[in-house]
């Protein structure tokens, strides 16, 4: 895991008094410690761009990129769609070329201009609807985006942002006739049908998040011509449609069907997982007023603890799971109750201590962090829909010799164009 794991998306870059200009979110982001952003708004072409000159405006760029908590940051940075003057009625691009020089200006402001060395660019955003039937365009516009964003910076890695891409049949045909120009695939995820779904049905969805992972994998395998390609979960929440006044993700409901999606995704070696959205009001893990809502807490603690060397973990309930990693030396867990009801868990592991520190998100919110006996784990009660995190003391000698090796060479990625 690395900080790309417990990412988020910033919908505010376009909205300076709700974002880069606003002190009390730029204080939450630091609190939560997320260092890996995907910078994406439905309407950031048009907000970042002038109709009547036909240009971006770097004048609202540079606010975004100064916003402090984008320093030391990777950005993945999304261009959603073509702007008013490239763009047919329907959605589409109206000017290819034209639309491709419009994608590679803003690599030329960023990256040359600003000097912000962003290393991953989407030139689309969940295209599937607007060239359904004509997925062929789609592609002839994407590999000349990426050629001519390239040409203006060649250390840049460029993907596509998909909405459902083994749902809808687009990955292989995007893998055959762009595989050569494709340097990482990002998809989306909203798996609800609704506020009438359980919270079981939920869980079980977000046991499968990884069936995404290796359906993916499968088809870079069969048609990426030989390439390593990273797959990317760039935006992910739990009912799709805002108008649904769906509110339990901002409970400790939706900070234990994102925990689970997290941990399926990692294991199964997704490159990042990016929360739509790190501020919104019906999606936010903080929301309009920069109140952290307990999906907030999930991150805070993972971002804080969870990056490092993953560790096999095996459950006998299928709604009982966990993620483990050795950080630094350091050994943290997270528990996941995903059940409706309580559960009461045994933990076993060869960690050496005789103390362990815990905390628990449940429906009461984040518990203080305290210390207990590790004997006191052979029969610890879980409350319904919740989380527990353990850090065990560092003890070196536990960890074998070839793990404590990757973890002296490991580094967070950084806002530098190379990987």
């Amino acid at each position: 895991t690395t900080p790309a794991t417990f990412s988020a998306n910033d919908e505010m870059c376009t909205s300076p008094s709700n974002g880069s200009g606003n002190s009390a979110y730029a204080k939450n982001l630091s609190a939560i410690g997320i260092k890996f952003y995907r910078l994406h708004c439905g309407s950031l072409t048009d907000d970042w761009s002038s109709p009547a000159t036909h240009q971006w405006n770097v004048k609202a760029i540079t606010a975004e990129y100064n916003a402090p908590y984008l320093l030391g940051a990777t950005i993945i940075q999304n261009i959603p769609s073509p702007p008013s003057w490239l763009r047919n009625s329907d959605g589409t691009v109206s000017d290819v070329p034209g639309y491709a020089a419009y994608c590679a200006q803003l690599v030329a402001i960023v990256n040359t201009q600003l000097k912000e060395h962003v290393l991953y660019w989407e030139p689309m955003n969940e295209w599937e609807d607007r060239y359904k039937g004509n997925w062929t365009q789609a592609c002839t516009v994407y590999n000349q985006c990426a050629l001519a964003m390239k040409h203006q910076d060649s250390h840049i890695k460029v993907g596509p942002a998909l909405e459902w891409p083994n749902q809808s049949g687009v990955i292989q045909p995007l893998l055959r006739q762009c595989a050569g120009n494709v340097d990482f695939i990002a998809y989306h995820s909203y798996y609800s049908s609704g506020p009438t779904e359980s919270n079981d049905a939920w869980m079980v969805k977000a046991g499968a998040m990884d069936r995404d992972v290796t359906n993916t994998r499968d088809s870079i395998k069969r048609y990426g011509q030989g390439r390593t390609i990273p797959i990317l979960l760039d935006e992910y929440n739990l009912d799709g449609n805002w108008n649904d006044s769906e509110t339990r993700q901002h409970t400790n409901i939706g900070a234990v069907y994102f925990a689970t999606t997290i941990t399926h995704d990692a294991y199964a070696g997704a490159f990042a997982c990016a929360i739509w959205s790190a501020k919104e009001g019906t999606y936010g893990i903080t929301d309009m007023s920069d109140h952290l809502r307990t999906p907030a807490y999930l991150f805070q603690w993972a971002n804080h603890n969870l990056i490092g060397s993953l560790l096999k973990t095996t459950s006998n309930s299928p709604m009982v799971e966990a993620m483990a990693v050795l950080q630094n030396g350091t050994p943290a867990v997270m528990v996941i109750n995903k059940a409706s009801g309580t559960a009461t868990i045994r933990l076993t592991s060869n960690m050496a201590g005789a103390s362990v520190k815990y905390s628990t998100l449940t429906a009461a919110g984040m518990s203080t962090a305290q210390t207990m006996a590790t004997a006191g784990l052979s029969s610890f009660v879980m409350q319904p829909c919740s989380l527990l995190f353990l850090s065990y003391p560092p003890s070196p000698r536990s960890i074998p010799r070839h793990v404590k090796r990757s973890l002296k060479a490991a580094r967070p990625p950084q806002r530098q164009p190379s990987e």
